[in-house]
This record gives structure tokens, sequence and C-alpha cells, in this order.
């Protein structure tokens, strides 16, 4: 029990509806409520490799600079704890002009995802942006596991002339709670 409270304190869990109301945030795009109870058990954190997200082929303008909003792809029953941390920092980059911010914030900041501001090197075909990404899902329905989800993120941009200032990807987030 100890654990559960000391992990619950790490990711930010807030005890106000530990009764089963559903929080009050609004849904994503995908239907996800935002959350803001507290986990009764919290999905334990297991250290092993990180599962790698590709986000392959994502045209950039060739002038200027191009938003990336990155959504979820969240399961049915599952949604962004609204207040356990979210972090992204990027780690590598090559061929754009510069690595974009560090970002940290709740999820109730990125219910709906974030946005990524690049723009490419002068006379790049391509470039790439590797990162890691740290988010907590909870179960929507009963308000009653957390998951913190870790991934790494690696974006290639095609540089087209021409080419659009708000583009979008999606990165797939695990249920909080098995399916079935």
């Amino acid at each position: 029990m100890l654990a559960a409270v000391l992990v619950c304190g790490l990711l930010g869990c807030n005890r106000e509806g530990t009764s089963g109301a559903p929080g009050s945030g609004t849904g994503t795009a995908t239907g996800s409520a935002g959350l803001l109870a507290a986990p009764t058990a919290v999905a334990s954190v297991v250290k092993g490799p990180v599962e790698v997200v590709t986000l392959p082929d994502v045209f950039i303008a060739e002038v200027g600079s191009t938003t990336l909003h990155v959504a979820w792809k969240i399961p049915a029953g599952t949604g962004i704890n609204d207040e356990a941390p979210f972090h992204v920092r990027w780690t590598t980059s090559v061929g754009l002009a510069e690595v974009p911010p560090e970002a940290k914030s709740k999820g109730a900041d990125v219910r709906a995802g974030f946005d990524i501001t690049v723009a490419p090197l002068a006379g790049e075909p391509a470039a790439h942006l590797g990162g890691t990404l740290n988010v907590v899902v909870c179960d929507s329905e009963t308000h009653k596991v957390c998951l913190p989800v870790q991934r790494r993120i690696e974006v290639t941009f095609s540089v087209q002339k021409g080419g659009k200032q708000k583009v979008f990807a999606e990165v797939p987030l695990p249920a909080a709670r098995p399916q079935g």
C-alpha cells in the first residue's frame, strides 16, 4: 500500500475523485475523458526496453517553420491523467535549424496531444528528430488504474517546396487496464 501511495504521489494523482465520479475534463478528439480521480491501484512500473514509435515521412515546408501536432491514439476506456506530469525531451536532431525545446506540463495541458515546431536547415532534403516522451494514462471508466508510459519518439521529416505549415501524426498509447 505504501508503494502505491508513493507512486501515486510521484504521478500526481489527485485524491479528489476517489468515489469513482468521472473527471471534470473535456474529451479529446479520440473520445477519452480527462481524468482527475486518484487510482486505487497503480500498475507496476516495469523497467525494460522503451517502445520506439517511428513517425516516418512527415512532410514539412522547405522555407519557414512547420508545426507538427502529435495526437494520442488511445484505446477506448483509457485517457490521459490530468494531474500527472507530461514530459518530452528531444535528444537527437539532424537537419533542423534548432532542436525544439523540452516540454514539461501536466496531462490536462496535453489531453489532445502536443505541438512541435521545426524548421529545416537551408538546402536539406530531409531531417530527423528523436526524443523521449513520458505521460500517464488511466482507466477512464473506473478511475482505479493508472499506467506511466514512456516512449522513444523518432520522427523523419521530408522537406518539400510549398509544404504545409501544420501537419499531424499519432502516437499510440496502451490501455490502462487489460481489455477483455
